[in-house]
């Protein structure tokens, strides 16, 4: 939790073989910010390492105080 995002749960699904590559597919859900949890994905897709995100949810934890989110990739 160095940044301020806290890893709930993830999950590694099913892998697939893509030619010479190989897809490696997880679920992460994660709870914080918006900003730190833009801070990771900018880490992720910065690292050398190709990086894809096919699916995003976003959801606030507390709607009258909007300052916490769950995303799960």
């Amino acid at each position: 939790m160095e940044n301020g995002v806290k890893v709930q749960r993830s999950k590694v699904l099913e892998s697939e073989e893509m030619g010479t590559y190989k897809r490696i597919n997880v679920q992460v859900l994660f709870e914080g910010s918006i900003t730190a949890f833009n801070e990771i994905v900018f880490a992720l897709k910065s690292h050398q390492k190709y990086f894809f995100i096919p699916e995003i949810e976003i959801r606030v934890t507390n709607r009258r105080n909007p300052t916490t989110i769950r995303t799960t990739i």
